[in-house]
């Protein structure tokens, strides 16, 4: 993968393919930032493009083609019945995910233990 060859000759190229693509989303943003070491440039600050994070998710979560590859939840799929060999195809088949849902149920039911105690 890393001696692939792009499938653009410059930047000039790659700006081109860009303004090809079909504009989606939330509105792409920009500043200038202002490093103090590292700028090629000094008369030329360089610009920074981003996409409001949560303007994202929005639209993402609210597109119904993408709906179907969206994960709600970790799910164990085992390869056998005895239930012994798991399939871990992407995030949601991982151990992660099930493991932090599980933590942080426990750690919910042990405040509302704790409040109520209270």
């Amino acid at each position: 993968m890393n001696n692939a060859p792009f499938s653009f000759a410059s930047a000039k190229t790659l700006d081109i393919y860009i303004d090809k693509l079909p504009r989606a989303g939330p509105p792409w943003k920009s500043v200038e930032i202002s490093p103090t070491t590292g700028t090629p440039n000094k008369d030329t600050p360089p610009t920074l493009y981003y996409r409001d994070p949560v303007e994202v998710l929005q639209y993402l979560l609210s597109n119904s083609a993408l709906q179907e590859g969206i994960s709600w939840a970790p799910r164990r799929i085992y390869q056998d019945e005895e239930k012994t060999k798991r399939l871990r195809s992407d995030f949601s088949t991982g151990d992660w995910w099930w493991d932090i849902q599980v933590c942080t149920a426990y750690l919910c039911l042990c405040l509302a233990i704790g409040l109520t105690s209270i």
